[in-house]
């Protein structure tokens, strides 16, 4: 089967990829997330997706920087109150409306606008991945922290479902995670990219 990149109709991105740029969906710092879903808008390439993936985003979010440095923003503007009036730069509305932008939400909020026309892919049957579980077949492993692996497996066993009964489509995995490639090895519709730039 010629697997050539012009072929690809469908992208998973796992959840790795996403942190690795910081979950920047809305764009603040690069422009990199915003240019890759309209990319794939302009291509036609079905993004692929998993609740599990979305609760995964929800918490990346709220450890990535662009959080963390808009939590130590409120918390200056808080401190530096009496400075700021006493500069007379003290805008009462625009430190409410800070204090009250919910980047999170609207970071949230972005990410799923982009996932809007996604194929949500459902849960398999909780037996195959514990047959996996008990096997030490990829993700899991015979050693290391294999009860971690859980969620992983069952997006990964959700994705071979979906292909089995879309032979024809050929998917482009992103993924940092080895045991995701070895998930799918011999898998003949799937192709590996460990970052999204």
């Amino acid at each position: 089967m010629d697997k050539s990149p012009e072929r690809i109709t469908m992208v998973l991105v796992d959840t790795s990829a996403f942190t690795e740029v910081n979950s920047d969906f809305i764009g603040l710092h690069s422009a990199l997330l915003p240019s890759f879903f309209s990319a794939a808008s302009e291509k036609e390439i079905v993004l692929l997706t998993h609740p599990i993936l979305d609760k995964e985003i929800l918490k990346h979010i709220e450890d990535s920087s662009i959080y963390k440095e808009y939590q130590k923003l409120v918390t200056q503007l808080a401190k530096c109150k009496d400075v700021l009036t006493l500069a007379e730069c003290n805008d009462i509305a625009l430190f409410k409306k800070i204090e009250e932008f919910d980047i999170k939400a609207k970071t949230f909020e972005t990410f799923m606008h982009n996932y809007s026309g996604a194929v949500r892919l459902g849960y398999p049957d909780p037996e195959a991945i514990f047959e996996k579980y008990f096997s030490a077949e990829p993700p899991f492993s015979a050693s290391g922290k294999k009860k971690s692996e859980f969620p992983d497996a069952f997006v990964i066993e959700s994705v071979k479902r979906y292909l089995e009964c879309h032979p024809n489509e050929v998917l482009m995995v992103v993924s940092k995670d080895g045991d995701w490639e070895k998930s799918f090895s011999g898998t003949d519709n799937v192709l590996f990219s460990n970052s999204i730039s």
